[in-house]
């Protein structure tokens, strides 16, 4: 019997956020039409992309979800969810690192808002621009404050890599940006 993930899908949206990945592959010929509600798409080593975070994400709540939404993100499973449909992990687990993945990304964010940096795309921009401004700062307290949301950065990512970012042999078409690359 097959595993239903959407619910746990629904209740994360991290792949959607940005917080995951700065982009996704666009599939040429098939996702055109999809793209069509305002995509913001981008071309990296000749391919389509379009960026992540995706503006029909409402929360953790795509509201393409059902029908329209691009192949990549319709074929696209976490290894959280490959995990739960396989079996290795039951529905309560998964959504408890959901959970603690979600309250992670909103305290990033939240701390984000504090230092006036713009959270709305991917955390490798938004880390980037942080560089920008510790660099920029004289101010200790600042620097502080700025160096430990970027510790929070690196906190959600290790966790996110150990539990959601599927290794490359479980991934059936995703295709998302190396690391580094936002799209800019």
């Amino acid at each position: 019997m097959e595993r239903d993930a959407s619910t746990l899908c629904l209740a994360c949206g991290l792949c959607c956020s940005g917080s995951l990945f700065p982009m996704a592959q666009i599939d040429p010929g098939n996702d055109d039409e999809r793209l069509e509600s305002g995509f913001d798409t981008v071309e990296h080593d000749g391919k389509p992309f379009f960026r992540l975070g995706c503006h029909h994400l409402e929360g953790a709540h795509c509201r393409i979800y059902g029908e329209g939404r691009p192949r990549v993100c319709s074929g696209f499973n976490c290894a959280l969810v490959l995990a739960y449909m396989s079996g290795r992990m039951e529905q309560e687990q998964a959504m408890e690192l959901i959970g603690t993945a979600v309250q992670m990304d909103r305290a990033v964010r939240q701390a984000l808002g504090t230092h006036s940096v713009s959270v709305t795309r991917n955390f490798e921009a938004v880390e980037d621009a942080l560089q920008a401004k510790l660099a920029a700062e004289n101010d200790p307290e600042v620097k502080r404050t700025i160096g430990q949301v970027l510790l929070d950065i690196i906190a959600f990512r290790m966790f996110a890599k150990r539990h959601f970012i599927p290794g490359s042999d479980d991934s059936p078409g995703m295709q998302v940006a190396p690391h580094g690359v936002t799209g800019s």
